[in-house]
């Protein structure tokens, strides 16, 4: 999977060349990414202190909007399995706690089954979504694209938004 540099935080990115940027296949389809996002140095702050990152995460953290060609299949896909990672992983937290509380000796098993919601849930993102980073030039930078998508995107030279 490459990377591809789509624009600038804080501004609204619309990204049309007609290539779906997951899988490579062309498609009029568009998705909405929205979300936020914060310089890659404030993540190691969380080693020091959870408060320092969670004061740094607040005040340099930046919006972003971007439009990009996505099969809906595969969003939709992306959708169930999130959903359904929150909800075994999300289950088998409370199912632990209840068990712990209860006195049963059921907690491990359940633990397990949180553990296994996490995993679902970093796998179906690697295999069915793709991330948004920001670059140390404050740039917007797609990353889990399919190559045809970003070739198409460097070519295409999307002006930003």
């Amino acid at each position: 999977m490459a990377r591809v540099v789509v624009g600038r935080v804080g501004t609204t990115v619309n990204v049309d060349t007609g290539v779906c940027v997951k899988t490579g296949r062309p498609t009029t389809q568009q998705v909405t990414l929205r979300g936020s996002t914060t310089p890659g140095w404030v993540d190691f702050l969380v080693i020091f202190s959870f408060l320092s990152w969670l004061v740094a995460t607040s005040g340099s953290s930046r919006r972003y909007r971007i439009d990009v060609p996505f099969l809906h299949e595969v969003h939709d896909r992306w959708r169930r399995r999130n959903r359904l990672a929150w909800l075994i992983g999300g289950g088998g937290f409370v199912l632990a706690v209840i068990s712990i509380a209860s006195g049963k000796e059921l907690a491990g098993l359940f633990l397990g089954m949180a553990a296994a919601g996490l995993a679902l849930g970093v796998a179906n993102a690697l295999i069915d979504n793709v991330g948004v980073r920001q670059n140390r030039a404050g740039e917007l930078v797609l990353t889990r694209v399919h190559q045809a998508a970003a070739d198409a995107i460097t070519d295409a030279n999307v002006t930003l938004g």
